[in-house]
């Protein structure tokens, strides 16, 4: 049995959940997602409680189970709060800017790396070295990072290898132990 695909997900106020045919339609204050079911599963809306299970014992189904879960309760949030991930940029002389539609690094090289800034993905620049990436999916923000650190960090990675990868960070709570 799947941990993941036998709970429940609550729908918050404000979210509609829709089923027709093989699509799940969510809806709320931050736009509108669709998620596209399997075959293999069953989808039922009662009362704000989205239910999942599996259609057989075969291991097709157990393996979509958790899956299709995840990608339902993704798109909840993303509708009613949506996704954030807050960066850090650490190193001398490295700053970030918006300039429209566009941010402009400069990492420590002779030019500044301008990369566009897809639709749906929102950032937003706290000072020059800490920013707020919001988006109403998380694959959103995951592609945008992995395409500049591919751009970006891999273009130049003979040049200043561990400069590079250490440029830009995310912020993580310091966890203190007791005693």
């Amino acid at each position: 049995m799947s941990r993941i695909g036998g709970s429940p997900i609550t729908v918050p106020d404000g979210v509609s959940v829709a089923i027709e045919n093989t699509q799940l339609t969510a809806k709320g204050s931050k736009g509108e997602l669709v998620v596209e079911l399997s075959n293999d599963v069953d989808v039922a809306v009662a009362e704000n409680v989205v239910t999942i299970t599996p259609k057989g014992k075969d291991k097709q189904s157990r393996a979509i189970w958790g899956t299709v879960r995840s990608n339902i309760n993704n798109a909840v949030i993303g509708v009613s709060t949506g996704f954030t991930r807050k960066l850090e940029i650490n190193g001398v002389g490295y700053r970030a800017a918006m300039q429209g539609n566009k941010l402009s690094l400069n990492l420590g090289y002779s030019h500044p790396v301008t990369m566009d800034v897809p639709a749906g993905l929102t950032v937003v620049l706290i000072i020059i070295q800490k920013s707020i990436l919001a988006a109403q999916t998380s694959n959103c923000l995951a592609s945008l990072l992995l395409r500049y650190v591919r751009n970006v960090h891999l273009s130049h990675l003979k040049a200043r290898a561990l400069n590079m990868l250490m440029s830009i960070s995310y912020v993580k709570k310091v966890r203190r132990s007791k005693g």
